[in-house]
Parts: C-alpha cells; structure tokens; sequence
C-alpha cells in the first residue's frame, strides 16, 4: 500500500497535479518521452522499484499493472543482459544507424552535478568528471545522453538497457566510444559514435555493425 501511494505521488508531482487527482484511468502521455521517462524510472528506482520498461505506459492504471508484475518486460530485459556479454562476431555489411537530439536546456540547472541526484542516478563517474572540466557540463551531459539513445535506437539489443550501465569515454584522440557495464564487468562495444555540440542543442549519431 505505501509504495503505491509513493508512486502515486510520484506521478502527481511530475504531472504537477495532486495525489488524488490521479487515477487508474490518468494519462501519462505527457511523460512519454527520453527525459521525462529517465526521471520516472529515477524516482522509481528511490522507492525502491526497478522498472525498466522503455516505455511509459499510456495511463497510470498501465503503471500499476506494470509495476504488479502483469507484464513480460522485466522477463525480456533480463535475456538482453544475459546475452549482451557474449558479443559475437560483428559485420558491417549490414550496418544500423540511430541519431538523437536533445535540448541542452531541458537537463535540471544545478551547482553541483556530483550532488544532483539526476546527474548521479544517470551517468557515470567518469562521464561526470570528464563534463564538469568543460565549459558547459550541461552541453556534454546532453551530449552523453543522445549519444546512449542514438545506440538505444539503432540496436534493439540495447533499448532497455539503463542508461547506468552505458558510459560514453574518450580515445587520447578526443574520439568517443562506449563502455557497458554487465555481469561479466566491462565491455567495449563495437559500435561507432559521433557526438556535437551548438549552443542550446546536443546530437549524436552512433554505428551498430550487424552480427
């Protein structure tokens, strides 16, 4: 009973509405999308609720059952991680390609991003420290996140991997590339990645060879 009532509040506070407004039949259409959605599972994930659908559902109801263990998603995401250490051979013959935007403004204003519970709860210690050295962390930050969505999109293996587990690091040469974290520990994946900056805009393309 207390969980629900916390995720309740949960969901009002983001919707900006009371508890009691929401209900079975509450549309969470307004949360369906990367940011929105990363903060739901974040705050999910503080009441102790692992949900990592890739989606939001459409109603609040939809969450509940989610949430209650009706649907098969939790199942799915635990074959992807137990495959995704084992990485076959790859070709590019057959390549995929994902892009991504997003808004630098939209990332939460803070004074300290080790401190931050979005920033922490999201990246990496080693995506932090390499963003807080640069000018604009918010700009690499955003940049960091397109970067793991554009491989979201163009490897379905990856789409309901957390975004925790994906960290963005740099060759000597400034270039980025991926490091996944699984149960078998650190993985450098075969996938190329592309990230720039304008002044209120981050994009990144990223390269799945085809297995």
């Amino acid at each position: 009973m207390e969980e629900t009532k916390g995720v309740r509040e949960l969901v009002a506070t983001m919707l900006m509405a009371k508890a009691n407004e929401v209900h079975a039949d509450t549309s969470l259409r307004s949360l369906d999308n990367s940011l929105s959605g990363a903060r739901l599972r974040l705050g999910l994930k503080r009441l102790g609720v692992d949900f990592r659908s890739p989606k939001v559902p459409a109603t609040f109801g939809e969450l509940e059952r989610l949430l209650e263990g009706d649907a098969a998603v939790l199942t799915e995401v635990a074959v992807v991680e137990t495959k995704l250490p084992t990485l076959p051979s790859l070709s590019f013959s057959r390549a995929r390609i994902g892009h991504d935007i997003q808004d630098t403004e939209s990332m939460p204003e803070t004074a300290d991003f080790w401190a931050h519970e979005f920033y922490t709860g999201l990246f990496s210690a080693a995506e932090l420290a390499y963003a807080v050295v640069q000018s604009d962390p918010k700009q690499n930050l955003a940049g960091f996140w397109a970067a793991k969505e554009a491989l979201k999109k163009c490897d379905p293996a990856f789409a309901s991997v957390d975004f925790s587990q994906l960290t963005v690091a740099h060759h000597f040469d400034g270039s980025p590339y991926f490091f996944f974290k699984c149960n078998g520990g650190l993985v450098c994946l075969q996938h190329s990645v592309s990230i720039s900056h304008s002044r209120n805009t981050a994009s990144a393309v990223v390269l799945a060879p085809h297995s």
